[in-house]
């Protein structure tokens, strides 16, 4: 009896057995046909982009549409959306467009479900990078009149920098508001040798024709430089003012001095508070 009663539930139980069996393997197809487990496309594939949009949506899920409902807010953006955003992302790291503030997209994440999970972590973190940021610039813009060199040499870098940033070369992202800290102490320093230079008498006799034919060549320069509406007249002006002015200060000639703005600059014969002073 009892070998037959097992035969029986077994025979009872094969329909379920095939059932649960066909559920299984309709769930990992769909798995694995859902968008979310695609891989990630590239900028370029524009007929793989649409078809995935289209099956993401450009409008908020109902989840998180719920979601904000419950907990306050805003719901998230749908995912056709935050497709779009990390294409732009991505797109602008290859070309060395990106933003300074913004993480850089230096490899393809994935899964799409990977690549929208990155997109909106990145995302939050650009927005407090961004304040940051504009922070880190109102600064140096308020330190400029009292600290020019200092200023002078840190756009300098700040050019370099979102050379390498926009290029995906330069990995680590800068703590802004540390590099803004960071500037005080040699700005002070500069402030407090303009102070104790100040006391010089300034030297007011005439200038001699030499002297005067190198700041008129200085100044040809430096106007073609700065307004010339010809891109190859003002790379050419550009290159020649930094000769001229280089010409002036071994003739002890100087254009400007510390803490001053350069709309307050004039030629001069150099003292110690002169920018480009040479003992």
């Amino acid at each position: 009896m009892r070998r037959s009663n097992t035969r029986e539930r077994c025979a009872h139980s094969q329909p379920h057995r095939r059932y649960s069996i066909a559920l299984i393997g309709a769930a990992v197809l769909l798995a694995s046909c859902s968008p979310l487990q695609q891989d990630t496309p590239e900028p370029g594939d524009a007929e793989k982009i649409k078809a995935l949009v289209q099956k993401l949506g450009l409008t908020p899920s109902w989840t998180a549409k719920l979601k904000a409902k419950v907990m306050g807010g805003t719901p998230e953006r749908g995912d056709g959306i935050i497709l779009f955003e990390w294409l732009a992302r991505r797109k602008a790291t290859l070309e060395g467009k990106l933003d300074v503030y913004k993480l850089p997209a230096l490899k393809n994440p994935g899964t799409v479900e990977d690549m929208l999970a990155w997109e909106r972590a990145a995302q939050l973190k650009d927005e407090k990078t961004r304040a940051s940021y504009e922070g880190y610039l109102t600064l140096t813009e308020a330190m400029g009149r009292d600290c020019p060199m200092v200023i002078t040499q840190e756009e300098e870098w700040l050019g370099q920098y979102r050379t390498a940033h926009a290029t995906g070369k330069q990995k680590d992202m800068v703590n802004w508001d540390l590099r803004g800290l960071q500037l005080q102490q040699p700005c002070q320093a500069e402030m407090d040798q303009a102070a104790s230079l100040s006391s010089y008498i300034p030297d007011t006799r005439p200038f001699t024709p030499a002297e005067q034919q190198l700041i008129n060549r200085f100044a040809d320069a430096h106007a073609n430089c700065r307004g010339s509406e010809d891109e190859e007249e003002r790379r050419r002006g550009c290159e020649e003012e930094g000769l001229a002015l280089t010409a002036m200060n071994e003739a002890k000639l100087c254009w400007g001095r510390l803490g001053q703005v350069e709309a307050e600059f004039i030629a001069h014969r150099c003292t110690p508070s002169s920018i480009g002073y040479q003992p």
